[in-house]
This record gives C-alpha cells, structure tokens and sequence, in this order.
C-alpha cells in the first residue's frame, strides 16, 4: 500500500483514513511502499546512506528525463 499516492490520487480522502490500519489489525499482511516517489518527493526517504538516492538521482534519473 502507498498511502500518500493514494491521497494524491483521490482513492482516499486523507492518510489518516487510508484503509492501512484497519488491514492490519485484521491480520492482512501489508507491503507499505512510496510508489508514486517521483511525484510525491520521497525518493530520498530509504534505508540507506543519502548519498545513495542522490546518485541514482544525478546519475539514471535526471538524465532519463532530460532525455524526453
């Protein structure tokens, strides 16, 4: 599941009310993603050094857009 995505694309009203917790408290098991992460800025949100993400920014990202 991908909360934010979910409230920018209007499947829920907010992130307070995205279906997440009742899920899981019924024992669904859940994947929470970032999936939309381009759109909603949260590419550098990961578990490893920030470095990282910032590479793979610099390095396949922006030029795959700067490309189009």
């Amino acid at each position: 599941m991908a909360p934010t995505c979910s409230v920018q694309i209007g499947a829920v009203p907010s992130v307070a009310e995205h279906p997440i917790g009742p899920f899981l408290r019924t024992g669904f098991n859940v994947g929470y993603n970032t999936d939309n992460r381009l759109m909603s800025n949260v590419m550098p949100s990961s578990f490893v050094p920030m470095e990282t993400p910032r590479r793979i920014v610099a390095e396949r990202i922006q030029p795959a857009y700067a490309s189009r």
